[in-house]
């Protein structure tokens, strides 16, 4: 199995593992891979042995980054965005990674683009397996032959091109998957330990029903709503600190992109609309008892005059106005 990636715009290698030449290790080795310049700031881990491939990737950038990814030989990639947006190019389809899935990939090679979009601060883990790993791995399970990643690498179906399925992420599978990035916080790890956490987030999926081949289904769609939902609350008790999409997105699990199109579909105007909606509504009511001055800090507005002008744009009065009629 070989993996290979660039930056091709940057015209740098980000990394370049060919696991056939690694001997065989009770252990997974370190490596860190860091850059920064003007656009982009790049930190990410990296754990690796002959079978397993743990990459935890963190990137800041202004402009779009475009990664090239090939790998040779036949795996299983478990690809999960903690926060952010991470877009796929193939040549077949274009995929939006979302933070609500944990995108599971079955290949004998692959050949993409990953793309992270201008002004986004992306974090994500990318988990690749030789398949016959995979398979040795989970050979004594008990729950193995209902298991659908198991059918599909034991009967090597679907790996003669790619095939990619999405599993809605639980909150047991999160805590699995943010359990194998605390186990990799250390710079040299046992193979046996990875071994145990793979075994419990693959019993997660297991449990969590089967893959789901259709995004646009019934209860996909409830879980969605129910993120939405959890948004709106949380920016109600939260408007004042100004939260931005991130912050949201993180609360709620939820892809940002995803996150801004649900909202304002369900409410009719976007998450910035509705902040500044509701600090103006509080705004009104506390102008009858502060200086504006003071109104304004309260509600977080550095700037006296940007909240002025934003009242104004909003009430389509001065502040003083409503000072004047207490």
């Amino acid at each position: 199995m070989r993996l290979y990636s660039t930056y091709p715009d940057l015209n740098k290698e980000f990394y370049h593992f060919d696991l056939d030449t690694f001997p065989q290790s009770d252990y997974l080795e370190f490596k860190e891979v860091a850059f920064k310049n003007q656009d982009y700031t790049v930190d990410s881990t990296i754990h690796f042995n002959k079978d397993i491939v743990i990459i935890h990737n963190k990137r800041n950038c202004k402009k779009d980054l475009i990664e090239q990814v090939n790998v040779e030989g036949s795996f299983v990639l478990i690809a999960y965005l903690i926060s952010g947006e991470l877009e796929i190019n193939q040549p077949a389809f274009r995929y939006l990674l979302d933070n609500d899935k944990l995108r599971i990939v079955f290949a004998q090679q692959t050949n993409n683009q990953v793309i992270t979009p201008a002004n986004c601060t992306t974090e994500s883990i990318l988990i690749y397996l030789r398949s016959s790993y995979l398979i040795n791995l989970l050979k004594h399970e008990e729950w193995k032959d209902n298991n659908s990643i198991y059918a599909l690498i034991n009967n090597d179906v679907g790996l003669t091109s790619v095939r990619a399925n999405d599993v809605q992420v639980t909150h047991s599978i999160q805590k699995t998957i943010l359990g194998i990035i605390q186990s990799t916080a250390s710079s040299r790890i046992p193979k046996h330990l990875v071994g145990l956490k793979l075994r419990e987030l693959l019993l997660r999926v297991y449990q969590n029903d089967s893959l789901h081949y259709d995004d646009e289904n019934a209860a996909a769609h409830t879980g969605i709503q129910a993120r939405i939902t959890k948004a709106l609350n949380y920016i109600e008790h939260h408007y004042l600190d100004t939260p931005t999409i991130q912050q949201v997105s993180r609360h709620v699990m939820l892809n940002e992109m995803q996150l801004k199109k649900e909202f304002k579909s369900t409410y009719g105007k976007t998450i910035r609309a509705y902040i500044i909606e509701l600090k103006m509504k509080k705004a009104f009511e506390l102008l009858k008892t502060n200086t504006i001055a003071e109104t304004a800090s309260i509600l977080g507005y550095q700037s006296i005059s940007y909240f002025t002008s934003t009242f104004k744009k909003y009430y389509k009065v001065l502040p003083s106005k409503i000072k004047n009629t207490k």
